[in-house]
């Protein structure tokens, strides 16, 4: 997913929500990380941006949706 000059992406092996700069040179941010606690995410499938710029990551193995700032 593309948001401004940055490119949102789902890393399902690090269970992460990572930013990467428009070209996909360079990992500017990451979110997340394996576990079931806020914040952390278990098999990130989905994604969606918001008005306000924050993330919604829907999760299999948590059966959840997160609203991330990031």
């Amino acid at each position: 997913m593309v948001g401004g000059d940055e490119v949102y992406a789902l890393n399902r092996n690090a269970h992460a929500l990572e930013v990467y700069s428009l070209d996909g040179e360079k990992i500017l941010r990451r979110a997340g990380g394996f576990g079931g606690e806020l914040g952390r995410l278990w098999t990130p499938l989905g994604m969606a941006r918001s008005p306000d710029g924050s993330i919604a990551v829907a999760e299999k193995e948590s059966h959840r949706i997160q609203v991330l700032k990031i």
